[in-house]
């Protein structure tokens, strides 16, 4: 693995938990409280490495990766 495949991995991760807290409305503790974030921080890293994007589409958000941060969320409108 390369030097720029470390930093785009290591990219998509902070994403990927930036996305999770900014859904959820934790912070970094309370994220890591929940075992299974680390699930939904899998499958969206995965899903933004495999379309090359740096974001999450809303439209678009894996049914796992949105049962699991749902679940977890305080701040519902």
């Amino acid at each position: 693995m390369t030097t720029a495949e470390k930093a785009q991995i290591a990219t998509i991760h902070k994403a990927a938990v930036e996305y999770i807290k900014s859904y959820t409305g934790l912070d970094a503790d309370g994220i890591d409280l929940h075992e299974d974030f680390i699930i939904a921080v899998y499958v969206l890293c995965q899903d933004m490495y495999d379309n090359r994007s740096m974001y999450v589409d809303n439209a678009n958000v894996n049914k796992v990766v949105e049962t699991i941060l749902g679940m977890h969320s305080v701040n519902l409108l």
